[in-house]
């Protein structure tokens, strides 16, 4: 337990992946407020042994001292019995304060919900509860989620850095990068540029076509020499292994590595081409400029990578903002609406600038705008 003048904060976060990595600038001011003090995650845990947890990506970072979870459950009385075993937990640890830092789409009767929860647990400083931000609908434009959780930090009295200052990284050790100096040593070639590629996803609606990321990819080899380097989880391995089949090199990091060392792995390449997904954030989070490929499912701006000099492709369609994990016309029309040649421009203004370091190339310098169908971030 901590010492008696050292406070004893508990932060609540839940999500996946890409959900902990856009709240790392969040976490990052939390610590600097409260240096001293002794920091708690407490996280939902779901039951897929493939999902990448808070406490996967964060044991090691010097962030967080301790974490705890609950397990995400259907049954409406093992989920009552779970809550009361975690009001138990927290009760004994004797929290001087909550941190709240719920998505942005939580209802203001689960923020209530949530409230009257840590007030029962004992914690009588509670940050974070607010209710004046109003819900946008899901086709409507959004700040992103990184920033709106840094807005509810400011409102509780925890100032954010300046935009310059933000940490996205999950402080990675010198023994991960050593660890993954010496499998860059046996699975890539030396004087080839790395450039990582992220083609699965959490689910179908956010799947650009595999097809177009072989020829996408195919055409970058030929053109800049590259060396792809396929990143996901578990799930995507087969799909890294066709497009390594198909591009006859590369190396399928899908799975293949826990996720820290992933991210050191990442951070050797030398720009991202994927989905909106979580090896996406993983890239924005070790600096990588990204090329990415969002659905329309969302509303824009609401998850893109961390950072800035990004292109993101988007197409809007009239079902914007459908949520959907499956597309319900059955043809994933804004992606398919992102061709392989828009892909390819946007890849080529990032690989003439990174590898080739021609800040004004002719592509970039053209005067026909339509070539430039993205946006970069700034």
């Amino acid at each position: 337990m901590p010492e008696p003048t050292q406070q004893n904060i508990l932060i609540y976060r839940i999500g996946q992946l890409g959900d902990t990595l856009v709240s790392m600038p969040a976490l990052w001011a939390i610590r600097r407020h409260f240096s001293n003090a002794r920091l708690t995650l407490l996280f939902e845990r779901h039951n897929d042994p493939a999902l990448v947890t808070v406490a996967d990506l964060l044991t090691g970072a010097d962030l967080i001292d301790e974490f705890i979870h609950y397990r995400y459950l259907d049954n409406s009385f093992a989920r009552a019995a779970e809550m009361l075993i975690l009001l138990h937990r927290i009760k004994r640890s004797n929290f001087s304060q909550v941190i709240y830092l719920p998505p942005s789409n939580r209802r203001h009767y689960q923020i209530r919900r949530d409230e009257t929860f840590f007030r029962i647990a004992g914690i009588r400083h509670r940050l974070g509860f607010h209710l004046e931000t109003v819900l946008l609908p899901s086709d409507q434009d959004s700040r992103p989620e990184s920033e709106l959780l840094l807005g509810k930090l400011s409102r509780s009295g925890i100032p954010s850095p300046p935009s310059d200052q933000l940490r996205w990284d999950i402080n990675l050790q010198p023994f991960e990068r050593d660890y993954i100096e010496r499998w860059a040593n046996t699975h890539t070639p030396v004087k080839r540029p790395l450039v990582a590629f992220a083609p699965g996803a959490n689910m179908p609606a956010k799947r650009w076509p595999p097809e177009r990321y072989a020829q996408l990819g195919q055409t970058l080899i030929q053109e800049y020499n590259i060396w792809p380097v396929v990143f996901g989880g578990p799930q995507d391995k087969a799909l890294g292994q066709e497009l390594i089949h198909h591009w006859h090199c590369g190396t399928n990091a899908a799975g293949q590595l826990p996720v820290r060392l992933a991210l050191a792995a990442m951070e050797r390449c030398r720009f991202f081409i994927g989905n909106d997904t979580g090896p996406m954030h993983m890239a924005a989070s070790v600096g990588l400029r990204c090329v990415a490929l969002f659905s329309n499912r969302d509303r824009n701006g609401k998850w893109h990578p961390g950072g800035t000099g990004h292109v993101v492709l988007r197409h809007t369609t009239p079902c914007r903002g459908c949520m959907n994990t499956t597309c319900a016309r059955g043809d994933q029309g804004c992606l398919q609406a992102i061709s392989t040649q828009q892909a390819l421009t946007a890849c080529r203004t990032l690989a003439d600038e990174i590898l080739i370091n021609r800040y004004s190339s002719p592509r970039q310098s053209s005067s026909d705008s339509s070539l430039y169908p993205f946006k970069i971030n700034s």
